[in-house]
């Protein structure tokens, strides 16, 4: 039985190697990682042991594809995410300055 359920985005994260100010310039990047707030939550519940699902969508994709899967493998109820076929994953590129801001 499903006891918490999150609804919302569920994206893939690529991240700058090195801090700076923006992309302009070829940088090294890392990734990808699954991401998105109410998917990083979900998971969280999961890793706790507790019965949890999400709600949500993928593109029919690689990052669409390295979502489900880890959700599924820590533990959340994966049914409910539709794969879009012919729709791409959203993705959040992020580079941080050096401040850390």
């Amino acid at each position: 039985m499903v006891k918490v359920t999150s609804l919302g985005e569920i994206l893939v994260e690529i991240m700058a190697e090195d801090k700076g100010h923006g992309f302009r310039h070829r940088i090294r990047l890392l990734g990808s990682f699954p991401r998105g707030a109410p998917a990083i939550f979900i998971d969280q519940v999961a890793t706790l042991a507790q019965p949890c699902g999400i709600i949500g969508c993928v593109g029919d994709d690689d990052f669409g594809r390295l979502n489900i899967t880890r959700l599924r493998d820590d533990g959340v109820d994966t049914r409910a995410i539709e794969v879009r076929p012919g729709d791409a994953t959203g993705s959040a590129f992020v580079r941080y300055r050096e401040t850390g801001s």
